[in-house]
């Protein structure tokens, strides 16, 4: 409970920054549908051959395999976010990033779509529930806590004030901790059970 009111409070604190990061996140993923629909049509074959090789050959993924390649890359993006929150430059180096990802995902339904019409609609689904909107909630997460302590950072050169730096840290420590513990569980749905639920499907 009073972790949950915590969670509260943060949001509270934070509401313009996660607004605008759900702005972001939204003209994105527009973005990225639209993208998927104006592509010329060499390119438009290499996005359906592509998709079709994929879920055609679904059950022949090696998962372990999948699973050690997704826990490189995100926590690669996660230490990326984390050590960006110590650095003056750090700010929108993270918005691109954050901008990126939610294109990709914009990009990723609007194939799915066009290419598996009605199909498509549940595929797009699960394609997004629940593992991908729990990896955008955790980059949101980190991504603005790295953000404010980039400010803080900030305030403290230009005026000269000092700061509980190891207060900072503790907290920006537990982030990152929640960051990858939730990853990895949504990884493991990702990796594991998803295949199997797209196998399914096509």
């Amino acid at each position: 409970m009073i972790k949950l009111d915590k969670l509260k409070k943060y949001f509270y604190i934070n509401k313009k920054d996660l607004i605008f990061f759900g702005v972001i996140f939204i003209i994105a993923l527009i973005s990225g549908s639209i993208f998927s629909v104006v592509l010329n049509e060499n390119d438009k074959l290499l996005v359906t051959n592509h998709l079709v090789n994929f879920f055609k050959n679904i059950d022949k993924i090696n998962c372990f395999n999948e699973f050690k390649g997704s826990i490189i890359i995100n926590y690669c993006f996660i230490m990326l976010i984390w050590f960006l929150g110590f650095s003056v430059i750090g700010i929108p180096l993270m918005l691109f990033f954050y901008f990126i990802k939610s294109f990709i995902i914009g990009f990723s339904i609007g194939s799915i779509l066009i290419n598996y019409k009605l199909k498509g609609i549940l595929m797009s689904l699960f394609y997004i529930l629940p593992h991908t909107l729990i990896y955008m909630f955790i980059y949101l997460l980190l991504i603005t806590y790295a953000i404010s302590v980039s400010k803080k950072l900030i305030y403290c050169v230009m005026y000269k004030k000092s700061m509980d730096f190891k207060l900072i840290i503790n907290k920006y420590a537990k982030i990152l901790l929640i960051s990858v513990l939730v990853i990895t569980i949504s990884i493991t749905y990702e990796s594991f059970l998803l295949p199997k639920i797209f196998n399914i499907l096509t």
